[in-house]
């Protein structure tokens, strides 16, 4: 995959609550698995000021062998992150395969469905302090593809494909579908080699930077129903109410779809379990802190200049993944190239592997993660997807090494 990448944006002064450089770019292949030294080098600064010119040609090497799923971009220059991505500066990126060859899954109808809050005011503008730092409201309209509240048709009975990718850079959504049972059939872009049929009261959550694969079979019954963002007394800053997302108009000639049955997607989850292999060090803590208007990761801001955690190529890794201070009480916790196996949440274990490249870790409910990094050497950063948080310095550098790493102290 060949971007050329071409910023022509105007210089901008710093604003006044800790953003720089807001007009200065890269771009970040979220999710994908390729090489941090080339196209997802997000250590670039392309644009006015920025020590990599104005324009650059990007090259994702995307590995044969790479998981099929539902990916998606966005720039990633640290300090501009949060204003550039609430601007509405996020895309999908898919990568085909075995699943889409599953007989019902070829033949639902595809859709994507990219969530954003892109902060305007009353005026239909975007103020800076709305996408960035104090006056943030809590909550905003929720868009999709840039529409807010559409419609759209499916047949009854019909089974459809949808794919959700949660760009938004600090809201919660619970997403539920009026008298549908949503199935899931991939996290992260990562198929699970399950199906798992949510009841109909129970929404799907989803954090910034998450990605849900679903399958949704029409009502018989033609009508309109409403797909929405349900209320949460456990939102990410307050609590939050019911919200329209859009609206499914079932309507039509009747089509007998089925779902495909859990046998047909066993086979498909590639990822293996990391469970009883062996690890290469002691367990790593990775711990998320907001205290006297400092976001840090193991009582640490961020610098460019900071060396890098060190892990090793082909090695395996535990963390801990600990939040237990500081408003709000949740971080959505990113990796870079590699995504990571769920070991325990809390107090729960997962009885089969479960891979993310994001995951909300709560407040006093500690998460086990097993990441193994694969194929590519070189840097790149942990971080929460808050984004104002990782532009504020919740975001650690890590160096993919051949050979023995080197252990630093802050993790």
């Amino acid at each position: 995959m060949v971007v050329n990448l071409i910023n022509e944006l105007p210089e901008e002064p710093d604003p006044p609550f800790g953003a720089h450089g807001i007009n200065i770019t890269n771009l970040h292949s979220h999710g994908l698995h390729v090489s941090p030294e080339e196209g997802d080098n997000i250590f670039l600064e392309i644009g006015p000021g920025g020590r990599d010119g104005t324009t650059r040609t990007l090259i994702y090497n995307i590995p044969e062998n790479h998981h099929p799923g539902t990916f998606w971009y966005h720039p990633h220059k640290h300090g501009s992150v949060a204003i550039q991505v609430a601007s509405g500066m996020a895309g999908a990126l898919i990568v085909e395969g075995d699943i889409d060859q599953v007989p019902e899954i070829a033949a639902a109808q595809e859709r994507i469905f990219i969530f954003q809050q892109i902060p305007y005011s009353i005026e239909g503008k975007i103020g800076w302090d709305e996408a960035h730092g104090s006056g943030l409201p809590d909550k905003r309209y929720t868009t999709i593809n840039g529409q807010l509240k559409p419609s759209f048709e499916m047949n009854p009975g019909e089974v459809q494909r949808w794919r959700f990718i949660h760009a938004g850079i600090k809201e919660k959504l619970t997403i539920a579908l009026e008298e549908h049972q949503l199935s899931i059939i991939a996290h992260d872009g990562i198929t699970t080699g399950r199906r798992e049929d949510l009841p109909t009261e129970k929404g799907l959550e989803m954090y910034p930077g998450y990605r849900e694969d679903i399958l949704v079979k029409a009502n018989k019954k033609p009508g309109k129903y409403i797909l929405y963002d349900r209320r949460d007394d456990n939102g990410l800053f307050n609590p939050e109410t019911d919200q329209q997302l859009a609206e499914v108009i079932v309507t039509g000639e009747e089509k007998d779809m089925s779902l495909p049955d859990p046998s047909q997607l066993q086979p498909l989850a590639h990822l293996g379990d990391l469970r009883y292999a062996s690890l290469y060090r002691e367990r790593l803590r990775v711990e998320f802190d907001i205290a006297a208007n400092k976001f840090t990761i193991c009582n640490k801001e961020f610098a460019m200049s900071d060396p890098p955690l060190e892990m090793k190529l082909n090695g395996i890794d535990e963390w801990d993944l600990i939040t237990d201070k500081g408003v709000p009480r949740h971080h959505p916790f990113h990796t870079h190239v590699n995504p990571f196996q769920i070991i325990k949440n809390g107090d729960i274990e997962y009885p089969h592997p479960v891979w993310r490249d994001t995951i909300i870790v709560e407040k006093n409910k500690p998460l086990i993660i097993r990441t193994h990094c694969k194929d590519f050497v070189g840097e790149s950063v942990l971080h929460c997807h808050i984004l104002d948080h990782e532009d504020l310095g919740m975001m650690t550098k890590i160096k993919i090494v051949e050979g023995e790493p080197k252990q630093y102290s802050c993790l």
